[in-house]
């Protein structure tokens, strides 16, 4: 079944204790759109990744999820700066 596009957002604070919860959403939303349990743990490391690399300034986090003509975008915000851009084809 073709994945209709879609954005999911959340808005975490730079106090962290969300990384459980970050794994369970993010991994809903990937496995709604069709990826393997390695895809999942990939795009989520990578997500966790860019959170530990910021976090310095205090800020915000925003995390967001765009589905749109065949490809996942997964990006990550602090404070207005771009932490990290993930792009992956979605599953057929």
């Amino acid at each position: 079944m073709p994945v209709h596009d879609f954005l999911f957002a959340l808005q975490l604070s730079a106090n962290g204790g969300f990384d459980e919860m970050l794994r369970e959403l993010a991994g809903s939303v990937l496995q709604h759109v069709g990826y393997d349990a390695a895809a999942l743990h990939a795009v989520g490391d990578e997500v966790r990744a860019a959170i530990a690399k910021g976090g310095r300034s205090g800020g915000v986090f925003d995390v967001r999820f765009r589905a749109h003509a065949g490809t996942l975008e997964v990006r990550v915000i602090e404070s207005g700066r771009a932490l990290a851009s993930i792009t992956r084809q979605l599953p057929s």
